[in-house]
């Protein structure tokens, strides 16, 4: 049988349940916390660093013929799980190459 030590916390007038099972479960839900955040932070390959092909057109506002087309005409990109994804610096050359100066 577990043993329930329920306290009133008198700083936030809640009751701090005290018996093991919510001690592990409160632990757990830090580590999924930190799980979290670990997968979602920045790394040195990081999200910021790359875009998919959903990203490359939302960003640049072009349709997926032009993203295709961008291709097609030497933009790099890599297949990865399936996905297309371009580095922003290979982006960002491809557009300097092709840029054509106003009138």
């Amino acid at each position: 049988m577990i043993q329930h030590n329920n306290k009133l916390d008198n700083s936030s007038g809640q009751v701090v349940f005290t018996c093991p099972a919510v001690s592990i479960l409160r632990e757990l839900q830090k580590e999924i916390a930190e799980l979290k955040r670990l997968t979602t932070a920045p790394t040195s390959s990081t999200p910021d660093d790359v875009l998919d092909n959903a990203e490359l057109m939302t960003k640049y506002k072009i349709s997926r013929t032009t993203a295709a087309d961008w291709r097609n005409n030497g933009l790099q990109h890599y297949r990865v799980r399936g996905k297309l994804i371009h580095k922003r610096s290979d982006i960002e050359a491809f557009l300097q190459k092709y840029k054509h100066r106003a009138f």
